[in-house]
């Protein structure tokens, strides 16, 4: 057990002895991948085309006003259901025909 450090005493009061003392975030442990920042999903999963299809029907069926209806149209369960966001980010920036892509 470590003794603790009184943080009312002055340094010279206090013992200098710091050399077992490591900085957390100055450890590097690069067999873990990311040292700071963000994690990242674990589970990401890429879009079927059957996903796309059931998708293209949704937003063709609701005219794609209403992202968290579409979102519901995809065959999932409660835990693992696509969201609203993600349907609307798929069919805006991928699957979208009137999409000029290359341009």
């Amino acid at each position: 057990m470590k003794e603790s450090i009184d943080l009312n005493r002055s340094e010279s009061e206090s013992d200098n002895n710091t050399d077992d003392v490591t900085p957390i975030f100055a450890i590097d442990d690069s067999a873990k991948g990311r040292v700071s920042g963000p994690t990242r999903r674990s589970t990401k999963r890429g879009w079927t085309s059957e996903e796309d299809k059931i998708l293209t029907n949704a937003v063709k069926k609701y005219q794609g006003r209403n992202w968290k209806r579409i979102a519901e149209c995809l065959p999932r369960s409660e835990e693992n259901r696509r969201n609203d966001v993600q349907c609307q980010h798929r069919w805006l920036k991928i699957l979208d025909p009137s999409l000029q892509k290359g341009a």
